[in-house]
């Protein structure tokens, strides 16, 4: 399970003759998993996004939504270090985006960032559990986070556990359905346990019921401590979430719900 790290800060004071009392510092407030200020992005001379600012606090579930050609997923991949070339500041899990050149953005993405899209992006020759550990190959190492060295299949199958299809690591995806297919890219996306997932229409492709199974795996990694941006049309998907921001033009426009 995703733990967020906590930091505590305590003092010593005197309250009497003897009597030592350990008190709290009032916490200073976490820095944002997501921070924007003032992007802008335009594509052939047409500006995508106008100005958007906005924060993301570790923990939060969020929902961005918007019709065709709002700038959402043009926002995600700004997020998610695949776009650049915008204005303004972009800056994730502490590191400013901009500082980053395409090897530092590509280990950046590949360590940080979890992926999952409408498409499942499955290579249909390899096994379940192969297509999970593909993200071991463009690390250049197997170690974890502690450096202690991993079986990447191993690993492979502790996300497939994680998302509840652990018995399907040998199979093909052409042997799944829609719905464990996604959850296969889910695993995927969680291979390196990273504090933050964008998705980006992960239900677009799914039946109502197969997609609320996929919502509500969503909203269990989420009470793991896992931050989860989805991009969606799909109101079943927003209703799930504790946030929504709508945009507009490039633009927000409309936001419901605190942060968590």
């Amino acid at each position: 399970m995703y733990t967020p790290p906590r930091f505590f800060r305590c003092h010593l004071t005197l309250t009497g003759p003897g009597r030592l009392c350990i008190l709290p510092f009032v916490s200073e407030p976490a820095e944002p998993v997501v921070s924007l200020a003032g992007i802008e992005k335009e594509y052939g001379g047409e500006k995508v996004l106008r100005g958007v600012s906005l924060e993301l606090a570790a923990g939060e579930l969020t929902a961005l939504v918007g019709r065709s050609g709002s700038g959402k997923s043009t926002l995600l991949h700004v997020i998610g270090g695949l776009d650049q070339g915008y204005r303004g500041r972009a800056r994730v899990l502490g590191v400013d985006l901009a500082s980053l050149d395409d090897r530092g953005r590509a280990r950046f993405r590949n360590a940080q960032v979890g992926f999952v899209f409408q498409a499942f992006h499955l290579l249909e020759h390899l096994s379940c559990a192969e297509n999970v550990a593909l993200p071991s190959y463009f690390e250049g190492s197997t170690a974890t986070g502690d450096g202690a060295p991993r079986d990447p299949l191993v690993r492979a199958a502790e996300a497939l556990d994680r998302v509840g299809i652990a018995d399907h690591a040998r199979r093909l995806p052409g042997q799944l359905s829609g719905g464990q297919k996604q959850r296969v890219a889910i695993a995927r996306a969680l291979f390196h346990r990273p504090p933050l997932l964008l998705a980006d229409e992960p239900t677009g492709n799914l039946d109502s019921e197969t997609g609320q199974k996929i919502i509500a795996l969503f909203q269990a990694l989420n009470g793991d401590g896992l931050t989860l941006l989805i991009v969606t049309h799909e109101e079943r998907v927003s209703q799930a979430t504790r946030r929504v921001i709508r945009l507009d033009d490039g633009r927000i426009v409309a936001e419901a719900g605190a942060s968590a």
